[in-house]
């Protein structure tokens, strides 16, 4: 692997550790004093500081030096937290990302002389290293932390480490002591100083090294788990680990003689050399067996569990896989699910019924391609916590660029979604965040006036339902002005002068190309473009964007985003002699026509009486422009589907094909946005088939059939 991978692999890595790092200070701000959590917060900064060194990244490692000094205040004693120190290691990882994308991927250099200032007053840093250079020369054993082993009758080892630093060591940011602390959470640490070399005063030479450490760490880990904290090191240093030898028992020795010599009450006939008669003549080879040098303790042995071993097993460790390798996974998947419904086409095409060996076969096939699927898709499958954690910073920057005062709220960060669809998130919700601090959070004066606490809230969410993931952003501030908002659009020629809007389309208009509330152009908005920008963004995705708001109480937005982008279950029907596929998901019946339960609304809008509730009737396809408006009715079927907004619809189509798996295949990458298609896919016979976009179809016929009134209903002829 050459420099240039190498270096490809650490920022991969370092996109991982500041993940960790805002996780975990988010964490922190919100008062968790979880030890685990400050530690890993340390760790990442101590990672991407010793990647940076290994690069001569100057600027990263004097900042991440700075930064991990601050963080081990806090990790050597809690209490030196504060709300106030919090705050700013916040905006230090903020300025960490910042150095680190400079570093990837080039850039002006990141000014951050006053931060590294403000932290270095805050944590009183400057007199730490002012008491570590008077001490540097004091140079006698030290004991490390030790901790206790409790002796399950494995003895710990005992690893000999020779250690001499390189000055290129401690030029690349690394401290010694801060690599000892880490092997001694390993066991019981002993370190000592070899001053040999260091010569009288009046010949020092303060940029030669001349200390050296010998360690002893007694511990039950692995030789690798001692390596681990010089990995970062090895470079800029002399190492040397020595592992004891497996001290063995060697054969021979009476059972009884052993126990004999230990101090425990123990009936010792039991291991008479004489051998019952109905016990096997051979026992096998002599065996050699560790013995604990403590003193052996008898416990009830219980029967092993399926439990007790999946809980010995060691976690699963993950790997690095290139996107494009999976994407062309992904791809094979789907044409597998192609291929597969073209075997299945021809088989009963041929006439082999399901029970012959051919049918079986084919069967077996069908769920083996739906596992594979499945465990697929679920590489793809990624938290949606990364792309929540950056919405943080978000919050802080545009709270200070306004003077107002925020806090975000995290829910269902563990969710998870297509990796695709995750990259696709950032900039709309990014866009929408910023909409919900500089639009929606009222200043503090305002907010302590209308009777709330000074400080707005912004909830961010995800979850599954139906085979869609959810997303909603809600905001305790003043709401959409709705006069306001109409008034602009009017200005601006969105809507026309005597226009009469709903308040759901005008809440809407915040969505029109151009559409901005703001009276003046800034960093932060004006432009008119956010908005806009996440509803295009959101489609893309093949989701869809919804939004409620109360005046004085705030807004409410929902992304509704597919799982996948890969595949789907699809009901496949028929009409105008176009197969059409409906998301499965959105099915909640098929039932036959009945002319008794139809009736006609206002302008020839026919609605059917299903169960006392009336639903829009929709002629699919005339909808569509397939054929010309039906007339006869009588051999058609409905299929009642639902949308996200719990809006109901019946389609009616000529019949009912069947239900399989689909590949998805975009409209708007291969040809362009059509109303009422949310996608295509490649049917077994090879034909083209439009995937309807359930959403689109119900709320458009939503607007025209008003049945949510008390019609006047009139049957069909």
């Amino acid at each position: 692997m050459n420099m240039d991978a190498i270096k490809d692999t650490y920022f991969a890595e370092c996109g991982d550790q500041l993940a960790e790092l805002e996780s975990g200070l988010f964490d922190m701000s919100n008062g968790d004093t979880d030890p685990e959590i400050i530690n890993s917060v340390f760790r990442a900064v101590h990672s991407i500081k010793g990647g940076a060194g290994a690069f001569a990244l100057d600027d990263l490692v004097s900042f991440a030096h700075v930064f991990e000094n601050a963080l081990d205040v806090i990790r050597s004693d809690n209490s030196q937290s504060s709300p106030q120190r919090i705050d700013l290691l916040l905006r230090c990882a903020d300025v960490l990302t910042d150095i680190v994308a400079v570093a990837r991927d080039g850039g002006d250099k990141i000014p951050c002389e006053e931060i590294t200032q403000a932290l270095e007053t805050e944590f009183n840093l400057e007199a730490e290293d002012e008491n570590a250079e008077e001490t540097v020369f004091d140079a006698v054993p030290i004991s490390l932390d030790a901790f206790d082993f409790d002796d399950f009758g494995t003895p710990p080892k005992a690893f000999q480490i020779a250690f001499a630093p390189q000055n290129e060591l401690y030029l690349h940011g690394h401290d010694p002591q801060r690599i000892f602390r880490e092997v001694a959470e390993l066991g019981t640490c002993t370190a000592k100083a070899d001053i040999s070399n260091v010569p009288p005063l009046d010949g020092y030479d303060p940029k030669v090294t001349n200390l050296s450490w010998n360690l002893t760490v007694e511990t039950d880990a692995t030789l690798s788990a001692v390596k681990t904290p010089f990995e970062w090191v090895e470079d800029f240093c002399t190492l040397e680990i020595q592992e004891p030898e497996e001290e063995t028992f060697e054969g021979g020795a009476d059972i009884s003689d052993f126990l004999g010599g230990l101090d425990l009450d123990v009936d010792t006939s039991q291991f008479d050399d004489d051998v019952p008669e109905e016990a096997p003549a051979d026992f096998g080879a002599p065996v050699d067996i560790e013995l604990p040098e403590a003193p052996l303790e008898l416990v009830e042995t219980k029967e092993a569990t399926p439990e007790a071993s999946k809980d010995r097993q060691t976690a699963s460790k993950p790997i690095r896989v290139d996107s494009a390798k999976v994407d062309r996974l992904i791809n094979l998947m789907g044409e597998m699910v192609i291929s597969q419904s073209m075997l299945t086409m021809q088989i009963n095409d041929a006439g082999f019924a399901s029970g012959t060996p051919a049918g079986l076969a084919l069967v077996e096939l069908q769920n083996l391609t739906r596992d594979i699927q499945s465990s697929v898709m679920a590489i793809r499958a990624q938290p949606i916590k990364p792309v929540f954690m950056r919405m943080s910073r978000v919050v802080r920057e545009v709270a200070n660029a306004t003077g107002k005062k925020a806090n975000l709220v995290l829910e269902g960060e563990s969710t998870e979604v297509d990796t695709t669809v995750i990259e696709g998130l950032s900039d709309p919700l990014t866009h929408m965040i910023r909409n919900s601090v500089d639009h929606g959070i009222e200043s503090a004066e305002k907010r302590i006036a209308a009777g709330k606490p000074e400080v707005g809230e912004i909830r961010l969410s995800a979850s599954h339902s139906s085979g869609s993931i959810v997303i909603e952003i809600r905001d305790d501030g003043a709401g959409i002005n709705r006069p306001k908002v109409l008034e602009i659009a009017r200005k601006k020629g969105i809507v026309s002068q005597d226009a009469k809007l709903t308040d759901d389309e005008i809440d809407n208009l915040i969505f029109a190309p151009g559409f901005s509330t703001s009276d003046e152009i800034t960093d932060v908005s004006g432009r008119g473009v956010g908005m806009d920008v996440v509803r295009q963004s959101i489609q893309g995705l093949g989701g869809r964007v919804l939004i409620s708001s109360e005046p004085g109480k705030g807004s409410h937005f929902t992304l509704h985003l597919p799982l996948t982008l890969a595949i789907l279950d699809g009901m496949l029907v028929k009409t105008s002699e176009q197969i059409l596929v409906l998301p499965v998901t959105s099915v909640i019946e098929t039932i036959i026509f009945n002319k008794e339960d139809v009736f006609t609304i206002g302008e020839g809008n026919r609605v059917l009486k299903l169960r006392g509730q009336l639903v829009p009737l929709i002629d699919i396809g005339h909808s569509l422009g397939f054929s010309e408006k039906t007339t006869e009715w009588e051999n058609a079927t409905v299929v009642v589907v639902e949308s996200r907004k719990n809006e109901m619809s019946a389609l009616v189509v000529d019949s009912i094909v069947g239900q399989q798996q689909v590949v998805i295949k975009s409209m708007e990458s291969n040809y362009k946005r059509i109303p009422s298609i949310a996608a295509a896919t490649i049917l077994g016979s090879g034909r083209i088939a439009l995937i309807l976009d359930v959403d689109d179809i119900v709320s458009r016929k939503a607007k025209e059939v008003p049945v949510q009134q008390t019609p006047k209903l009139e049957k069909i002829a």
